[in-house]
């Protein structure tokens, strides 16, 4: 699935959408590593259980550049975001379980995220099957 966040250009995969959104929230507000957790804490990844059945633990939506680099297939590394205290990345580790709500607390923050809804393709093949005996 894909979405598309008011006011930001782009359409964002669903391992992408949070990256999106952090990056222009810290863009936006200067806040630090404790006030960005109480604003996106970690239980809005969702089910801890399920996180933690799937990949071994809970990541957070994001956590310090130096925390993830040994969880590099869990974390955003390439896109680094500073913020006043620290240098954070993001959870990569969103789906249809834990997906909702994130987009619920970040709706709650002001954005607006909505499905991308897929094109209805005009190509119609036609097939000739041929009949052997």
């Amino acid at each position: 699935m894909e979405y598309q966040i008011n006011g930001i250009d782009g359409v964002y995969e669903e391992e992408k959408l949070a990256l999106a959104v952090l990056q222009d929230y810290c863009s936006k507000n200067e806040c630090t590593f404790n006030e960005l957790k109480e604003i996106f804490p970690d239980e809005v990844q969702g089910d801890k259980d399920y996180i933690k059945q799937k990949i071994g633990s809970n990541t957070g939506v994001f956590d310090t550049l130096a925390e993830a680099k040994d969880r590099e297939d869990y974390f955003a590394l390439l896109d680094p975001i500073t913020i006043k205290d620290a240098t954070i990345v993001v959870s990569t580790c969103w789906g249809e379980r834990n997906l909702p709500l994130f987009i619920e607390k970040a709706e709650a923050v002001g954005y607006s995220i909505s499905l991308v809804a897929l094109e209805e393709s005009t190509d119609t093949k036609h097939y000739t099957y041929i009949k052997t005996s």
